[in-house]
């Protein structure tokens, strides 16, 4: 038989005895290149936790947020009496700030 043959063959043959690990280096050798490492990744994990945890706690805590100033949060804490409100106002449409403000916290909030 030929090479390729032969070499499946013995690929097969391992895989079926449960020798995971001397079928791994049988492909090594066809492929002529070394078992990736696998890297478990918790990126599922850490989208779950940021959802849990809010970035802002309230309304005050968003001068963190690149463009609004202390005159527009204090306009904020005016116009809402909690962060709950004025996502719920964002959601709907109902915020009296200019343009570009609105968007930024539909960014950071929604």
């Amino acid at each position: 038989m030929e090479g390729h043959i032969e070499t499946r063959q013995e690929y097969v043959r391992l895989v079926r005895a449960g020798k995971q690990d001397e079928a791994q280096k049988v492909l090594e050798t066809i492929w002529n290149r070394k078992k990736a490492n696998v890297v478990e990744t918790k990126v599922e994990q850490v989208e779950i936790v940021e959802k849990i945890k809010p970035k802002y706690s309230n309304i005050d805590d968003l001068i963190k947020i690149n463009g609004i100033g202390k005159k527009t949060i204090s306009d904020m804490n005016v116009m809402f009496k909690d962060l709950k409100s004025l996502i719920d106002a964002l959601e709907s449409n109902r915020v009296a700030l200019r343009d570009d403000i609105v968007e930024k916290l539909k960014e950071e909030l929604i």
